[in-house]
């Protein structure tokens, strides 16, 4: 995947032009003390990036700072799903996290991955 690296970013940014995804520039410390200081199992993010000014974020991004692009994910309402198991799930959105898409290091999630894959019909 390594050699691909490149490909994926373009994608990540269309979908933060749509208004789908964000830069998170998050630190580990808080994301950390985050995850301690929460009640819920999951430790999940609050979603403190996910409507940062316009002028904020150029600015991070001109001066450097490290960040993730995150998944929007809906808010309100509920998604429902067949899984071949279980047969059909339905989850509120609103315990849904948003999902990393690109790393700090520039490397996309697994997941993501295999969507931008299948799109552009790359083999491994």
């Amino acid at each position: 995947m390594s050699e691909r690296k490149d490909m994926y970013l373009p994608y990540a940014k269309q979908l933060i032009e749509m208004d789908k995804a964000y830069y998170c520039f998050c630190t580990k410390e808080r994301l950390d003390a985050l995850h301690n200081d929460s009640d819920d199992i999951g430790g999940g993010y609050d979603r403190h990036c996910r409507n940062l000014p316009k002028e904020v974020v150029e600015k991070n991004l001109a001066d450097g700072v490290p960040y993730v692009i995150r998944q929007k994910m809906p808010l309100e309402g509920s998604t429902t799903f067949e899984d071949a198991v279980f047969g059909s799930i339905t989850v509120e959105n609103s315990e849904l996290q948003d999902q990393i898409l690109i790393k700090t290091d520039g490397y996309p999630t697994y997941n993501f991955a295999n969507v931008i894959d299948d799109h552009t019909n790359t083999e491994i």
